[in-house]
C-alpha cells in the first residue's frame, strides 16, 4: 500500500521503479545490502535483503511497476518468483490498460454524442432557413412575388404582374 512506503523506503522504491521502467525489465537484487548499499543509504537504514521491481507493460507502454522487498531473506526473489511476478504484472498491465481505454472510449462517445446533438440542432436550423429560402424562391419564380400584398386585385397576366411589381 502507498502508506506502507515512507521516507527512505519510498525514495528507494521510486529509484528502483524508475530503473525498471527505463529498462523495461525486472530489477532483482538478491542481496540488496551488497548490490545496492553503496548507492542507497535507505538499503542500510531499512536493512533490505531482497528487492524485486517488475514493470507493468501493455501494448508497448510502461504503465507502472510492481515493487516487492524482503528485509529478512537474501535471495528471496529467484527465477521462479520473478517469472510469477512477470505473469502477474502482465495481467495487471492489461487490466489497467483495458480499464483506461474503456474510460477514454466512454469519454470519446460522450464527446461525439454532444457534437452530434449540436450538429443536429444546426441541421434543423439550417433546414428551416433553407425551406424558407426555397419558398421565397418559388414565389419569385412563379412571378407572383411583389413588395406588398395585392390580394384584392384580380388578374394573372404577365403585364399585370409586371405592373404590381413596379408599383
Amino acid at each position: 500500500a502507498k502508506d506502507d512506503l515512507r521516507g527512505e523506503q519510498l525514495a528507494l522504491s521510486r529509484s528502483i521503479a524508475a530503473r525498471a521502467l527505463e529498462t523495461r525489465e525486472a530489477v532483482v537484487a538478491t542481496d540488496a545490502l551488497a548490490t545496492l548499499g553503496d548507492h542507497h543509504a535507505s538499503v542500510h537504514a531499512l536493512r533490505l535483503r531482497s528487492v524485486l521491481a517488475v514493470p507493468l507493460l501493455a501494448r508497448g507502454e510502461a504503465l507502472g511497476v510492481v515493487y516487492l522487498d524482503d528485509r529478512t531473506r537474501r535471495g528471496a526473489f529467484g527465477a521462479r518468483e520473478v517469472a510469477w511476478a512477470q505473469v502477474i504484472a502482465a495481467q495487471a498491465a492489461m487490466a489497467i490498460a483495458d480499464a483506461r481505454d474503456h474510460v477514454l472510449l466512454r469519454r470519446a462517445v460522450r464527446r461525439a454524442k454532444r457534437l452530434n446533438e449540436r450538429l443536429e440542432e444546426r441541421l434543423v436550423t439550417q433546414t428551416a432557413q433553407l425551406d424558407a429560402t426555397r419558398a421565397e424562391l418559388s414565389r419569385t419564380r412563379d412571378g407572383q412575388a411583389t413588395r406588398f400584398r395585392y390580394d384584392a386585385i384580380i388578374g394573372r397576366s404577365d403585364a399585370l404582374r409586371d405592373l404590381l411589381r413596379l408599383v
